[in-house]
């Protein structure tokens, strides 16, 4: 690599917000190291008055050295360069200390020569854009100075891979906050997409009238731009409208006039492949709620499949050999969009596959993090992130893109049996969580909050029990001690020791801090969450009471139970949005299930226990609940109905055949007995405790003859067995619950045991395992 190239690429790792690659020229590399370094503070958790003295003073080394040199390895732009970054570095460390000399350092700084050079031209501007920030601090009419200054510096909106001048550009609009984006107009005397830009960054909601207006000018732009000839490129004016239209169209909650749709329309008859308009199109469809258009996702497809079409191309045709984007953060965001908008039911055959999409997704994110040398989280490490994880302080757009990427990549996969065994979702959610850690409040706050749950959420669910407990106890509880559903996480976490008075006092805790908060506001300002989380909450209490106190005292928690549903949920609309499982009736049917399990303990209840479950139907038929039909199979087998049992587990089997439950439920009838001839093994049976063999109230099991009867002949049982051993080889290899299941492992020997196959030993180890480790509820009732 040639010392040009070397010193493109580092320029450009800090317009991004990286720390700068090596050059081989020791001044500019110091002087980018210290820039990097003061620029950590500031954008991060803020710059204090020790970092700033010791900063200061490597700065003023660095300025004693550099005065007395005239080049830089024979570049005097590169002695620019290192002249111009220094006295920044100087400025804004005296600004932040209170010194009266930074405006005369920021002006000194302005004094100096711009190169000629292409390599050095953008982080010049971001040179020049950061001085005159700091100039607008410390002048006495800031406003007017960014109005009359800012278009000399910088004319065009940077690509977003450019985050450290973004950042720069965010921290001037909101100083030119104003009424509309005509004012604005006006003030700047200039309709550049740059303005609108700057405008749209100053405001969280655009009007009506700003819309207007922007339609009026984007409608002038597009009308004076022609298709190019060969030898030309797309006009660069409107491509400018379009990087500004891709911001706009994805502000929330935005009014659009419906001749957005046109104007993208003529935007496209009037250029080449262009890329910027392919993007600006995406957003659109992806994000306009104005329209009613089924057909919406479709076209934000085919958007998207243009703009990355005609990204590669233009990465074919660059120059330079790296295997990376010119824009990778665009591309990072343009993805990350993608995916969050669609499903793999969207896949269109040789245009969009999800699938495909998600690995692009994870490999240009694994790419930018390679090239910029930015701290990525493995795997490897990823269940220890407690003890070694950083922060990586990136400009706030940057972390922001990265963020809703890694994040995505969670979302998509979080089901996946695979990727939760080989550490990948704990590995998004590390590197998500050490972009969000920097000095947030409010809803960021709250969104660091959730990230860190989720990988709280992960361990459990791997069963590193030991390691959830203390990341929620010291990285979660002890900064947000009123994080309610961590509590929750902790005390299941808890309720895998024998002695479950420590998770008990933990819910019983839980229970009186979420009873104050609800007394001191309005029921309906409630969120949806904590109510869904306190009835939980509230289900959890009941199973440690019938663990702790036994059945009867659980069975007379339950009418509170009903009451707190009511007053919470009793004037809930039936038709909310969102997934089934986290409803008001699916949460009823939850509760009516739980009496009916109850209920079923105690044979003088059985009658109770089928009341319940025909109250769990009766609260809605516009869903299927399974859970209804398993908690009716146990039922029905327990009064020795084994063929309307059966047929449940069937019944629940053919809607979701991973179902855990559905599958022990058949695997009861498979194996009505559940004992073995090796005396050592049927010691391990003991020590698995998979039922309690002190409850007296054993579930009504075959006689020999009926077991006989029931199945008719070998081939019945014979099938049987073979669609047992399916079911749960299938379920192990794509289901999270049953892979944790000591139950599954369990039935999994027996099979092994009665065809004498040598995994026996490790199956029943997995079932152990799975035992010792077992929640009394499974972790996703804690997970809104």
């Amino acid at each position: 690599m040639s010392i040009t190239d070397a010193v493109s690429d580092a320029l450009e790792a800090r317009l991004l917000g990286a720390s700068a690659i090596e050059t081989g020229m020791h001044t500019l590399d110091t002087v980018l190291s210290l820039q990097y370094r003061l620029h950590y503070h500031v954008l991060g958790d803020g710059l204090s008055n020790d970092v700033a003295r010791v900063l200061k003073s490597e700065c003023l080394r660095l300025k004693v050295a550099l005065d007395g040199s005239i080049t830089i390895a024979g570049d005097p732009e590169a002695y620019s360069i290192v002249e111009k970054t220094l006295l920044n570095c100087l400025a804004v460390i005296a600004y932040h200390q209170g010194d009266a000399n930074a405006m005369s350092l920021l002006k000194q700084a302005t004094k100096i020569k711009k190169g000629k050079s292409k390599s050095y031209a953008e982080f010049w501007k971001l040179l020049d854009i950061e001085n005159l920030y700091y100039q607008g601090l410390i002048s006495e009419n800031p406003r007017e100075l960014y109005v009359s200054q800012l278009l000399k510096y910088i004319k065009e909106i940077p690509p977003l891979s450019q985050g450290l001048l973004h950042s720069y550009l965010t921290l001037i609009a909101r100083k030119l906050k104003g009424r509309s984006l005509n004012s604005l107009c006006a003030e700047t005397k200039s309709e550049s997409p740059l303005v609108c830009y700057m405008y749209f960054l100053s405001t969280t909601q655009p009007s009506k009238d700003d819309d207007t207006y922007f339609l009026a000018i984007a409608t002038k732009i597009v009308n004076s731009s022609k298709f190019p000839l060969a030898a030309q490129s797309n006009n660069a004016n409107l491509n400018q409208l379009h990087e500004c239209l891709h911001f706009y169209f994805e502000i929330e909650g935005l009014e659009l006039s419906p001749e957005w749709h046109n104007l993208i329309i003529s935007s496209i008859q009037r250029t080449f492949q262009s890329k910027t308009v392919a993007r600006a199109s995406m957003s659109l469809n992806a994000f306009d709620k104005s329209t009613e258009n089924k057909d919406m996702i479709r076209e934000c497809i085919l958007s998207f499949n243009n703009y990355l079409k005609y990204s590669d191309k233009e990465l074919e045709l660059a120059s330079d050999t790296q295997d990376i984007y010119t824009d990778p953060i665009a591309i990072i965001d343009a993805l990350t969009v993608i995916l969050q908008k669609t499903t793999d039911m969207n896949n269109i055959p040789n245009i969009f596959d999800f699938k495909h999409t998600t690995e692009l997704l994870q490999i240009n994110l694994k790419k930018l993090y390679s090239m910029y040398h930015l701290g990525l989280v493995e795997p490897a490490v990823a269940q220890k992130y407690l003890s070694n994880g950083t922060r990586l302080v990136l400009p706030v757009s940057t972390s922001y893109i990265l963020i809703k990427a890694w994040r995505t990549l969670y979302i998509i996969r979080s089901a996946s049996l695979d990727y939760l065994i080989a550490n990948e979702l704990s590995s998004y959610l590390c590197n998500a969580i050490s972009l969000a850690m920097t000095n947030n409040n409010g809803n960021e706050n709250s969104f660091l909050r959730d990230l860190q749950f989720q990988y709280a959420y992960c361990l459990a669910q791997q069963r590193q029990i030991e390691a959830c407990i203390e990341y929620l106890e010291n990285a979660i509880l002890e900064a947000d001690p009123t994080f309610y559903k961590a509590w929750h996480l902790l005390a299941l976490c808890r309720s895998i020791q024998e002695d479950k008075e420590i998770s008990y006092k933990i819910i019983c805790s839980v229970m009186n801090a979420m009873d104050q908060e609800f007394a001191s506001i309005q029921s309906k300002n409630i969120t949806k969450e904590n109510k869904w989380q306190y009835i939980n909450i509230k289900i959890t209490e009941i199973h440690l009471i019938n663990e702790i106190f036994g059945t009867e005292e659980a069975l007379e928690s339950l009418p509170e139970l009903f009451t707190s549903y009511n007053k919470l949920f009793g004037d809930s609309p039936s038709n909310e949005e969102g997934p089934l499982s986290r409803s008001p009736e699916y949460l009823l049917q939850s509760i009516w299930l739980l009496a009916a399990q109850l209920y079923m303990n105690d044979k003088t209840h059985l009658e109770d226990a089928k009341g319940a479950i025909k109250e769990a139907k009766a609260v809605s038929k516009d869903f299927k609940n399974v859970n209804i039909q398993i908690t009716n199979g146990h039922l029905l087998l327990k009064i020795g109905k084994f063929t309307e049992s059966f047929r449940q587990f069937e019944d629940a089997l053919h809607f979701d055949d991973f179902n855990v439950d559905a599958i022990i439920g058949f695997a009861e009838f498979v194996f009505p007995n559940e004992t073995t001839t090796s005396t050592s093994e049927q010691q391990l049976i003991d020590y698995c405790k998979l039922k309690n063999i002190e409850d007296g109230n054993e579930r009504n099991k075959f006689a020999s003859d009926d077991y006989e009867m029931f199945f008719g002949n070998d081939v019945n049982k014979s099938a049987a067995f073979a669609r047992l051993k399916l079911l749960i080889d299938c379920s192990l290899i794509k289901s999270i619950d049953a892979y944790y299941s000591p139950e599954i492992w369990w039935y999994l020997s027996l099979i092994h045991e009665k065809y004498g196959n040598k995994e026996i030993s490790d199956t029943l180890l997995s079932c152990i395992q799975n035992k010792e480790t077992c929640p009394l509820r499974p972790f996703k009732f804690c997970n809104y």
